[in-house]
């Protein structure tokens, strides 16, 4: 480890905080994130690359076709028994699986939410991160210390966020706040088992270890939106709102799957989206 002075944030009065990934990621003051951001220095991971080219066939959802699931929702989130949502009022919502439409509100606003087999996290729309328990309608919501505009907790062993200027963040789990900065700037992004996957707001497409034990990798790819919670494969949406699929770890292989949504979410054996109508839909995967 090295030491890294950062001028001008409230952490400098202290003099120095710790250095974990080369220099581009610091073990950030709870109450201070905010700060830190301010005069912390971004580094840039985006690069031109290609638009992903469809294979001529893609067999891997088998025999299934999407299916409408009732309700409206701008953005969901799967886990092996639940579903979690919320609307364009930032209203919160869960189904237990498979969901007919048997949607519960549950107390709180939110403006995203993310699910693993466990907790489901979510952000609102001041930037403040809370938990719970998955299975939990019922119960309160645990506040975390931190400011983040998206959050992701489907990563073994992590949970990642970025801010509103694009900077990223891990904290090991169970997370109670202790923010480490990691470098690059992404705009969203989504753990699996073994990796992060992100997007930059100019829709370039990235990959690291899931600990961010290596640099940023780019996968070659236009996309959005990313999710990379399901067992083999990584999807993404464009921003025409096509829907890709490439299987992991993903060097680029790309293959187009027919629909539109403007979001999407994996669990281990279905695919769950929402179009920009705030439709809710379901594609079992068959492999």
């Amino acid at each position: 480890y090295s030491e890294l002075t950062i001028p001008g944030s409230s952490l400098a009065d202290s003099g120095s905080y710790t250095c974990v990934v080369g220099c581009g990621a610091k073990d950030v003051a709870l109450d201070s994130i905010p700060e830190v951001l301010k005069d912390s220095k971004e580094v840039s991971i985006s690069a031109p690359t290609p638009s992903p080219t469809p294979s001529p066939e893609n067999p891997f959802f088998g025999n299934s076709t999407w299916e409408q699931i009732p309700g409206n929702l701008k953005q969901i989130t799967a886990s092996i028994n639940y579903l979690w949502g919320v609307d364009k009022d930032d209203d919160i919502f869960t189904c237990v699986r498979p969901c007919t439409g048997d949607w519960v509100q549950v107390a709180g606003k939110l403006m995203q939410v993310d699910a693993n087999d466990i907790q489901v996290w979510g952000v609102d729309a001041s930037g403040h991160i809370f938990w719970k328990n998955v299975d939990d309608v019922l119960g309160n919501w645990v506040s975390v210390p931190g400011i983040l505009k998206h959050v992701s907790a489907s990563g073994n062993g992590w949970i990642w966020g970025v801010t509103n200027t694009d900077q990223i963040f891990k904290c090991k789990k169970p997370c109670h706040g202790t923010w480490i900065e990691v470098d690059g700037l992404l705009n969203q992004l989504d753990g699996g088992e073994t990796y992060i996957y992100g997007v930059t707001s100019g829709n370039d497409v990235f990959r690291r270890n899931i600990d961010a034990s290596n640099p940023w990798q780019l996968i070659p790819s236009r996309l959005k939106h990313i999710t990379a919670s399901g067992d083999d494969e990584i999807f993404g949406i464009s921003e025409s709102e096509e829907i890709w699929r490439c299987k992991k770890p993903c060097s680029g292989e790309w293959e187009k799957i027919n629909g539109e949504l403007s979001q999407c979410d994996a669990a281990v054996d279905a695919l769950f989206g929402v179009d920009s109508e705030g439709d809710i839909w379901r594609r079992n995967l068959a492999f």
